[in-house]
């Protein structure tokens, strides 16, 4: 019986990963059109901000998603659920971290969007960090209810 409840856990559980990355995907998509046309700076730093508070909100609802289908075990769901996240998380960092670089080296956009050492693939690390704090976050607040 708990293995088919898993298999409804881990479905759940990535759809409530996707749903604030879609949405976050679609604010920034909607900011640029708004906002970039005017000043990219604008755009860059509410873009920043949408990005951290979408991969943040990813991590807690893909738990408290995934919770919420398993409520008789909801401690051992959560800290399963959160492992299985902080992994996943590792896991695709590695891999955008390996892919093959673009970009010229020269200090500019493509610079700093497309190279690791650049900003933005800093600030996307520091992203997935706290996306995985807010998995955690979840899975202690949500277990102890």
């Amino acid at each position: 019986m708990s293995f088919i409840r898993w298999l409804g856990v881990l479905p759940v559980a990535g759809v409530g990963f996707m749903l604030p990355l879609i949405t976050t995907w679609m604010a920034v998509s909607i900011l640029y059109l708004v906002a970039g046309r005017f000043s990219f700076s604008l755009f860059t730093l509410a873009a920043a901000a949408l990005t951290l508070i979408g991969n943040g909100a990813a991590g807690y609802t893909a738990i408290s998603f995934g919770i919420a289908v398993a409520p008789q075990a909801r401690q051992k769901t959560g800290v399963v659920l959160a492992v299985l996240y902080a992994i996943f998380t590792a896991v695709a960092l590695v891999f955008a971290w390996n892919r093959p670089k673009v970009g010229t080296g020269t200090i500019s956009v493509v610079y700093l969007v497309s190279n690791p050492v650049g900003l933005w693939w800093w600030w996307l690390v520091f992203a997935a960090v706290i996306s995985v704090m807010a998995a955690v976050a979840a899975a202690v607040t949500q277990s102890s209810e």
